[in-house]
């Protein structure tokens, strides 16, 4: 974000010595099935989250590093691939049915966010990614998030807690980063959604 951008702008140091100690030397690690099912069997969902979360913040440091160094391009884009080759950007809690556990026609407050990550970063670096991965990111954000918000209604339409201020505001994020010509189609939905949470 613009704020995010501004302090590391003061800090850039800071965020290349984080980004050395916990990623430079770390491979990309694979988000397992094993991991994701621990929820269905044992009800487990630190193992596979701790991952996850770890591949968004490893992510956002990238993508702020990124714009000040281009060192920072090629391991942001490695990142960007194994993102969107997750068959699934929902958290297995959210998505726990006993069957059809990678239905990625969810859409879950993570889900929304990572969706808001990928268009952002799309957008800030804009010709610094190659057109490979920038075509790959926009195709992944039509399929996941684009075409099934439009198709049907959501859990989080008819709720008035975070679920809609955060899916809202990913989803909203994701359009006018990546789709912009497309939001007057879902403008009064996603200003809906802003509202119920509001009021």
């Amino acid at each position: 974000s613009a704020i995010t951008l501004h302090f590391m702008d003061e800090n850039f140091d800071t965020g290349d010595i984080i980004y050395q100690e916990k990623f430079a030397n770390k491979p990309i690690i694979s988000l397992t099935y094993s991991k994701y099912k621990l929820i269905h069997t044992t009800g487990n969902r630190q193992p596979y989250e701790e991952e996850y979360f770890e591949r968004r913040h490893r992510l956002c440091l990238l993508q702020i590093l990124a714009v000040y160094d281009d060192k920072y391009i090629e391991p942001l884009e490695d990142l960007l691939c194994a993102i969107c080759e997750e068959y699934t950007w929902i958290l297995p809690p959210h998505n726990a049915l006993p069957f059809n556990r990678f239905d990625y026609t969810i859409i879950d407050l993570f889900s929304a966010e990572t969706a808001l990550y990928l268009s952002e970063t799309a957008y800030v670096l804009k010709d610094k990614l190659c057109y490979d991965i920038k075509s790959r990111i926009n195709a992944r954000l039509y399929e996941r998030i684009v075409k099934n918000f439009e198709s049907r209604e959501y859990v989080f339409d008819n709720l008035e807690n975070n679920w809609c201020a955060v899916c809202g505001a990913g989803i909203g994020a994701t359009y006018l980063y990546a789709f912009p010509e497309s939001f007057e189609r879902v403008k009064d939905r996603i200003f809906g959604l802003m509202e119920k949470y509001i009021l």
